[in-house]
Formats: structure tokens, C-alpha cells, sequence
């Protein structure tokens, strides 16, 4: 029987035998090769040295008397006679007392200099034998060179040094031995590695042979084809397993043979089930679908909640307050992050007892969204029972908006009627201030006595004041007949009011005040249909208001930009901020935080100037993160068209301190 390996990413074992065996043996000679080459190149190495310094010896005997009488004629016989017996001697230099040269076998030239180079500077000032390797410089190249460096000491002189003799012998020869011995070994390590991975292969597939038939069984066994004749004879822990194996497949063969009967009598049992089955299983469809068009993607977010856990959201509630499962492994979200801080013990209350009483809940409060932006929500739910524990099941609907625009609404309504009942005011009012004044003057002219003169002069001065007070009444809510809409650059305001306010702060505030600093970002714009004194008038307290929102002063971040139909300023200020509560009633008139001796019309008369320019104003403020405001005003419609319009040029200015 042969045996196919069962897939393309099989590796047979006999083969991981063979290349353990192999990987092993070529270790094993890399060890042998690599501690037989130190040793034999120590050796090569030592007898090199013992050579270099024996000739070295030899020489420093001869060279002793020459060296006592500074004979260099004799020390330069005596090292080029050195040199010629032996080739593999590259140089023999013979230093005197004082470090000068007095004999050079090779370079004849250098006798009677003192050289500078850092071996023969150590080799002059050696007490001892001193052993120096490194390339030596001939015509044919660098040679690599052991040298050995022997001080001359004379007996009798009481250790006195004569000089130096240096000796260096070529490597040369010591390398083409270990390049030879190298490759012999290399060839060696080859032969008996091959020699083992072949040795190691017929063993290894005599081993596994068995092992691959018990793998063809089971195969087959897995295929219902079991062969009894198929016999596995070995008198090992093989021979063992085989017979374990094929007593295992007579009893699956048997459990194979009643488990046909009972599918046999199970689909007989389930003929009369399936209709059932498919019945329910449609209900459960229709079920299913039914609950995604309700739960799932229902608009408003739906959550199912268990002690303040959230067990279950939908997408809509996602969507608005982020993933119920944070992170992996972090623990689910708590329906008390969904609201505002100031609003969770009433949720929490009011979710306990709708639970202990059975009782539908009803809620308005305040929600933060997963960016942090600030909601309104409506709360509904009711108490039911999930998992033998009672649980609610909660819509909370955003009513962020609608609220928002039925303010504005309000407002707007609130204002427009405040204004027909201020514009009819004024008339009558003016009506009276004219009879005052005019009567003032008639009697001026008839009386002379200075006393009377002056309490006359103060009347018509406080009716002008009361008259001046009419007329800014006008401007916040009325018609301003003496001013006309002509095409303006919000770009070309803002930076007069920016320099008027700064102007204005520098005096008002003092010194010993934190300073406010004023950063534009105007961008190119089209001109707006206007009256620029309004439009000026409503960013002049826009802009005090920012200002006054920072007593340690900061930073008022204006920017203007556009799109086809509107051009829009923004004011970002770094103040304190406005609670939701106050956000909510900044629009109404003589509202006011900052004490009763300001009159509260601020935003408001900003509001009316910019509702008469068709325009829009929205302010955004949260506690500690300052207030930005943003308005929104339309482009001049027939002479400005959307492609090819006129633009005012934009700029990006510097910040600009204030005192």
C-alpha cells in the first residue's frame, strides 16, 4: 500500500526526521571544524612567535657590542645579513640607546632617523618582550605581520637598555595553511552530512512507514471504507495503536449502523413536525422583521436598561450618545451618562419608582450627546420584566431643536409685538416731548429772570435726552426711516468695531487689568444689503459683551466667511459662559446678569438689528468654555450675483491686545 499525503501543506514526518537529523549533524561538524581550525591556528600563531623571537634573541647577542660603540656599520651588516636566510622575514630593525635607527634590513635609507609611527614607538619604550601584529606596507601590497619587539640589555649595567631589536616574520603562509585546512574541513562537513541525511532518510522512512499506513486507514475509515485485511504488524507502540484503532473502527462501524436506523425513525417522528416548524419559523420572520422597523430603526433612540445598565440600544441611540460597549472588556454603559449632571439623582428617582411601582414614566431634562454637546430630551418608558428582573424600556426623544426653534419663535413674536407697542408709544411720546420743548422756548422768550431761565433750559435739555431715549427705542424695535440699506462689507465693520472696542476698553478697564486680546480671521466676502450704523451698532455690543464676559481677561476670535447665498461672522470668546438656564433667556428684554444698573438690551436689540437685515443670530455657551455667537446675513441680491460677484478683499490680522 502507498500512501498520498491528504493535503498540499503537509509536510511527511520522515522528512522532519531527516532534516532534524541533518540540521543536528551539520552543528555537530561546524563545532568539531570550528574548535579543530582555533586550536591549529593558536599553534601556527605560537610557533610564528617563538620563531620571530628566537631570531630576535640571536640578534640582540650579536648586536650587543656594536650597540655599546654606536657601531651602525656592523648593526646594518648584522640585520641585512638576517634578512637573507630566511624569506618569510619581512624586517629587522636594530633601534639604539636614544631611539634612533641604527640598522634596517630593508630600508637602509631610515638609519640614524628615529621614527615616529606608533609600533615603533611602543617597541622603543618596551621594558619587556613585546608581541605587535599588523600589515607591513612591501611593493606587492599590505602583508599582514607578526613582529616581535626585544629590548637590549647588557649585563654588569645594572639593567641598563642599549637598545631595541625588531623582528617580523609574514603571516602570509600561516593564512594559506588555514585557508587550505578550512576548505579540507568545509569538504568533510559535506560528505558527512550528506552521508548522515541520507542514513537518516531510509531510517526515518523505515520508521514512518507504519505511522503512514494507520493515516491511509483512518482516512478511509473517515471515507466508510474500512479494510480489516489492511494489518499493521509491529511489535512496537505502532503495532499497539493499530490494534487499538481498528477495534475502534468495528465499533463505529456498528454506531454507524444504528445511528441510520434512528435518523430512519427520527424522520418518520419529525414528518408531521415540519409544517409546524415552518409555520413558526415564518411567525418568527415576520416577528423579526416587525421588531427591526420598530426597535432597530426606529428615529428616536430606544433602550432597554437594568439597575441604570444598559442591556439594549438601538442604532438611533448610538448614533446620538455613542456604543453601549465601550471598549472591549470595559463594561457597558450606565443610562446616567446619557443626562446632564445636573439632572441625574431626578432621573435616577424617578426610574426607581416607576420600577417599584409599575408605573409609566414621563421626563423633561437636559442630555449630553456623545460629542458633549448639550440636549433637550423627552423621556417615556414604562416597567417591564426581562430575564425574571424587572427592567425599563425607555424612548428618549430630541427635542433639542424643536425647543430651540419655539424660542426663537417666541422670541420673535415677543419682540415683534413689543415693537408695534413701542413704535405707537414713541409717536404719542414724541407728540408730548414736542409740546414740552416748544412750550419751554415760548416761555424763555417772555421771561428774563436767570433763575427761571435755567430751570427752563433744564426742561428742553431733559425732553432732547427723553427724545434721544425714543429714538434708540426705535432703532432696538422700530423702522429707522433716516437710514438706508446700501451694500456693506461686514469685513470693512468688523474692523472699525474691533478698533472702536479696543480703543474703548483701553480706557474703560484701566490699568492692573488682565488684557483681552482681539484675533481676526476675515476672509474674502460679497457685500451685504445694510445700514451700516445698525450693523455696527449690534457688533458693538456683541463684542462688549465678549469682553465683559472675561474679567481675567482672554482671547475674542472673530472670523467672517461665505458661501453662495450668506455671509457669516462669528464671535468665539474664552469667558465664562452661560448656564443652560441663562442661554435660554439672554434673548428677552432687560434680562441681565451683570446687576440692575445695566437695562438688559444688549443681545436682544443685537437680535432686532439683525432680524431687520433678514438675517439670523445664534449663540452657543457652555459653563468655563466660553461663548460663541454667530451670525448669518444674506448677500446683496440684484447687483451681486452667485457666480462672478464683487468681493471684499479678506485679511488675517495679528492679535490685538486691550488694556
Amino acid at each position: 500500500m502507498r500512501w498520498k499525503k491528504p493535503d498540499p501543506g503537509y509536510t511527511p514526518l520522515s522528512r522532519r526526521f531527516t532534516l532534524a537529523f541533518a540540521v543536528l549533524t551539520l552543528g555537530l561538524v561546524a563545532i568539531m571544524a570550528a574548535t579543530f581550525e582555533g586550536r591549529f591556528s593558536g599553534l601556527m600563531r605560537e610557533q610564528t612567535r617563538a620563531r620571530a623571537e628566537a631570531i630576535a634573541r640571536s640578534i640582540a647577542g650579536s648586536a650587543a657590542t656594536p650597540l655599546l660603540g654606536y657601531d651602525y656599520i656592523s648593526l646594518q651588516q648584522i640585520a641585512e645579513g638576517a634578512d637573507r636566510p630566511d624569506q618569510n622575514l619581512l624586517y629587522v630593525i636594530i633601534h639604539d640607546k636614544e631611539g634612533r635607527v641604527a640598522g634596517h634590513s630593508s630600508q637602509p635609507q631610515l638609519v640614524g632617523r628615529t621614527l615616529s609611527d606608533p609600533r615603533s614607538i611602543r617597541a622603543r619604550t618596551t621594558k619587556e618582550s613585546l608581541l605587535q601584529e599588523g600589515d607591513f606596507t612591501a611593493e606587492a601590497g599590505e602583508i599582514p605581520a607578526l613582529e616581535v619587539d626585544l629590548p637590549v640589555l647588557m649585563e654588569g649595567t645594572a639593567g641598563v637598555r642599549w637598545g631595541t631589536v625588531r623582528v617580523a616574520l609574514s603571516l602570509e603562509p600561516l593564512q594559506r595553511e588555514l585557508t587550505l585546512m578550512r576548505l579540507v574541513l568545509t569538504l568533510l562537513a559535506l560528505v558527512g552530512v550528506l552521508v548522515g541525511t541520507v542514513s537518516a532518510h531510509f531510517l526515518s522512512r523505515r520508521i514512518t512507514r507504519p505511522i503512514g499506513q494507520l493515516v491511509e486507514a483512518s482516512r478511509n475509515l473517515a471515507d466508510g471504507q474500512w479494510a480489516p485485511r489492511q494489518k499493521i504488524a509491529t511489535d512496537d507502540e505502532i503495532g499497539i495503536l493499530a490494534a487499538a484503532f481498528e477495534v475502534a473502527a468495528a465499533k463505529l462501524t456498528q454506531k454507524q449502523k444504528e445511528l441510520l436506523i434512528a435518523q430512519e425513525e427520527l424522520r418518520q417522528l419529525n414528518a408531521g413536525l415540519e409544517e409546524k416548524v415552518e409555520k413558526r419559523t415564518e411567525e418568527l420572520r415576520q416577528s423579526r422583521e416587525l421588531y427591526k422597523l420598530l426597535v432597530e430603526n426606529a428615529p428616536d433612540p430606544f433602550v432597554l436598561i437594568q439597575e441604570e445598565d444598559v442591556l439594549f440600544a438601538n442604532q438611533a441611540f448610538e448614533d446620538l450618545f455613542g456604543s453601549v460597549q465601550k471598549v472591549p472588556d470595559a463594561g457597558r454603559m450606565t443610562i446616567s451618562e446619557v443626562f446632564h449632571a445636573d439632572y441625574r439623582v431626578e432621573v435616577s428617582n424617578a426610574f426607581r419608582d416607576a420600577m417599584d411601582r409599575q408605573d409609566p414614566v414621563t421626563l423633561e431634562v437636559g442630555g449630553i450627546s456623545r460629542s458633549g454637546a448639550p440636549l433637550e430630551l423627552e423621556v417615556r418608558g414604562k416597567c417591564v420584566t426581562y430575564n425574571g428582573r424587572k427592567a425599563l424600556e425607555l424612548i428618549l426623544v430630541d427635542v433639542t431643536q424643536r425647543r430651540r426653534l419655539m424660542r426663537h419663535l417666541v422670541q420673535s413674536e415677543r419682540l415683534r409685538a413689543m415693537g408695534e407697542m413701542t413704535t405707537m408709544v414713541a409717536h404719542s411720546f414724541n407728540n408730548l416731548l414736542a409740546i414740552i420743548v416748544a412750550r419751554s422756548q415760548f416761555l424763555q422768550t417772555r421771561i428774563k429772570d436767570s433763575v427761571i431761565q435755567a430751570g427752563l433750559q433744564a426742561i428742553q435739555d431733559a425732553a432732547h435726552k427723553g427724545a434721544e431715549m425714543v429714538k434708540r427705542i426705535q432703532e432696538f424695535y422700530g423702522e429707522e426711516v433716516d437710514l438706508k440699506f446700501t451694500e456693506v462689507s461686514l469685513n470693512a465693520v468688523t474692523r472699525d468695531v474691533v478698533e472702536y472696542v479696543e480703543n474703548y476698553w483701553k480706557v474703560a478697564r484701566g490699568d492692573g487689568t488682565q488684557p483681552v486680546r482681539f484675533e481676526l480671521d476675515l476672509q474674502p466676502t460679497p457685500f451685504v444689503s445694510g445700514a451700516e450704523p445698525l450693523l455696527q451698532d449690534a457688533l458693538k455690543r456683541l463684542l462688549s459683551n465678549a469682553v465683559e464676559s472675561m474679567p481675567s481677561g482672554g482671547v475674542v476670535r472673530i472670523q467672517t466667511e461665505s458661501d453662495l447665498d450668506k455671509v457669516y461672522v462669528r464671535i468665539q470668546d474664552s469667558g465664562t459662559g452661560m448656564e443652560p438656564e441663562i442661554l435660554r433667556k439672554c434673548y428677552e428684554p432687560f434680562f441681565s446678569t451683570k446687576g440692575t444698573h445695566l437695562r438688559g438690551l444688549g443681545v436682544p436689540a443685537a437680535l432686532g438689528i439683525v432680524q431687520r437685515h433678514r438675517g439670523r443670530m445664534e449663540i452657543q455657551s457652555r459653563p468655563g468654555q466660553g461663548t460663541r455667537v454667530t451670525l448669518s446675513l444674506p448677500v446683496a441680491g440684484s447687483k451681486l450675483t452667485r457666480v462672478g460677484r464683487r468681493e471684499e478683499p479678506g485679511e488675517r490680522l495679528g492679535p490685538a491686545k486691550v488694556a
